[in-house]
């Protein structure tokens, strides 16, 4: 995430996790807007996208190093 949010560029990361034979997403999603940050982290079912619940949803303000 950090290089993303360094490199200016937009990444989608969406992992599939299986358990008690259910199958979830876990998305990672981070945009980039000017300065702003928004990172969101949520988890959906696998089969129909249908979210469950969002862990987070934040807009941050990258520190300049």
């Amino acid at each position: 995430m950090i290089y993303s949010i360094h490199s200016g560029q937009t990444i989608n990361l969406d992992t599939i996790i299986v358990k008690s034979g259910i199958s979830y997403k876990l998305i990672k999603k981070i945009e980039i807007n000017n300065e702003l940050v928004k990172v969101t982290i949520s988890v959906a079912r696998a089969k129909t996208n249908k979210e469950i619940i969002k862990l987070y949803n934040e807009f941050i303000i990258p520190q300049k190093q």
